[in-house]
C-alpha cells in the first residue's frame, strides 16, 4: 500500500505573517469575494499487485448441467449414467488477461490494472457429430427454442446457443442479451476461441445445447428404433472491475491535473477514470480565528462521485478506497 499525503499547512499558505495578520488577510479574501481554492488530498494509491497481467492467469467457469426437456433450458439436474452426457465434458470456457481474481459470494471478480485486457475464451472438446466418439451421439439442430433467463423469444437456436448478457453494476442496469446462435459449429475442436474482451462489468453467461441420441434399440435386439432428445446448459456469472485506486483532480478553469499540495484559486472537479466503484470522501475544512489563532474548522466530510465540482474556498482532504483490494 502506498499512502500519500498531501497535506498544505497554514504556515506554507501564510508564512512570514503574524496570527493576526493571517486572520485579517484571510477576512480580507473572503470579503472580497476571491475563491482560493487550497486542494489538500490523502490519495491512497492500493497496488497490491503487478502493473500488468500475467499472461498465465487463466480461470476456469461453467459446468454442464441437465437442462430438462423442452423447458427453456430452466432446469438444473445433475448429469448421471443415464443421461447420454455422463463423465465427458462439451468444451470449457475460461478467463484470461487479469491481474488478481477475488470471489464474492462465489462469484469470480477479475481485476484489471493499467494495460490488462481481460477475455472470456472458449475450447471445444469434443466432434460434434461423434460426442465422446460415439457416432449414435451428436449436437442436434434445435430450430424451436428459448432462453427462461437470458433470451425468452423463441427461435432457432442451432448447434448450441450462446447467450452473454451483461450488466452495469454501478447503475444496476441490464444490458440486452446478445445472442449467438449454431455457435458450435463455428468453432474448431481443440482451439481457444475468443468469445468477448470484457470490461467492467457484471455477467451471465449461458451455452444451451441439445444432444440428439441414436442409441434407443428394443430389447435383445440390436437395431436403432428412435432418437431422443435432452436440453444441456453451461451456466455461469462473473465480474470485470479496475483493480487500481485512483482519482485525479483538475482545475476547472485551466483543466489542468492538480498534484499533491497544489493550490487553485477557480476550483477543481474530479475524474475518477471510469473507475465506477471506488469510494472517494472529500473533506472540507475553513481556517477560522480562535484563542490560540488560526484552527481548521471542518465544514463537510462526504461521498464525492465523477465530475463533482468544488469552487468554495478551503482546505479539501480526499480520501480515495477500492472496496475490492481494500
Amino acid at each position: 500500500m502506498e499512502k500519500i499525503s498531501m497535506r498544505y499547512t497554514k504556515e506554507k499558505s501564510l508564512k512570514s505573517r503574524r496570527p493576526n495578520e493571517k486572520a485579517s488577510e484571510m477576512k480580507g479574501r473572503i470579503a472580497r469575494g476571491l475563491l482560493s481554492v487550497a486542494l489538500v488530498g490523502v490519495l491512497t494509491t492500493i497496488m497490491p499487485f503487478n502493473a500488468n497481467a500475467n499472461s498465465s492467469n487463466v480461470y476456469y467457469l461453467g459446468e454442464a448441467v441437465n437442462a430438462g426437456k423442452d423447458t427453456g433450458f430452466s432446469e438444473n439436474n445433475e448429469i448421471t449414467k443415464k443421461d447420454p452426457h455422463y463423465n465427458w465434458t462439451l468444451g470449457s470456457f475460461s478467463v484470461n488477461g487479469y491481474t488478481r481474481v477475488i470471489t464474492d459470494d462465489g462469484n469470480p471478480i477479475f481485476l484489471k490494472t493499467v494495460g490488462d485486457e481481460v477475455v472470456l475464451d472458449f475450447q471445444l472438446e469434443q466432434d460434434i457429430d461423434a460426442l465422446n466418439n460415439d457416432k449414435s451421439l451428436m449436437i442436434a439442430n434445435d430450430k424451436k427454442a428459448y432462453d427462461n433467463l437470458l433470451y425468452k423469444d423463441e427461435t432457432a437456436f442451432g448447434r448450441g446457443a450462446l447467450i452473454i448478457r451483461k450488466t452495469d453494476a454501478y447503475q444496476n442496469k441490464k444490458g440486452t442479451s446478445q445472442l449467438y446462435t449454431d455457435y458450435l459449429s463455428g468453432v474448431k475442436v481443440g482451439a481457444n476461441t475468443q468469445v468477448e474482451i470484457c470490461e467492467e462489468g457484471d455477467y451471465e453467461v449461458a451455452l444451451d445445447y441439445s444432444i440428439r441420441d441414436k442409441k434407443i434399440t428394443v430389447p435383445f435386439i440390436d437395431k436403432t428404433i428412435r432418437s431422443t432428445y435432452n436440453d444441456y446448459k453451461i451456466y455461469f456469472t462473473f465480474s470485470v472491475r479496475n483493480g487500481n485506486c485512483m482519482v485525479f483532480p483538475f482545475d476547472v478553469a485551466t483543466g489542468e491535473e492538480l498534484t499533491n499540495k497544489a493550490i487553485t484559486e477557480n476550483g477543481f472537479y474530479l475524474d475518477l477514470a471510469k473507475s465506477r466503484y471506488l469510494e472517494i470522501n472529500v473533506k472540507k475544512e475553513v481556517l477560522r480565528e480562535g484563542a490560540t489563532g488560526l484552527t481548521e474548522d471542518v465544514r463537510f466530510n462526504k461521498p464525492a462521485s465523477d465530475g463533482e465540482k468544488y469552487t468554495d474556498e478551503g482546505i479539501y482532504t480526499i480520501t480515495v478506497s477500492n472496496p475490492y483490494t481494500e
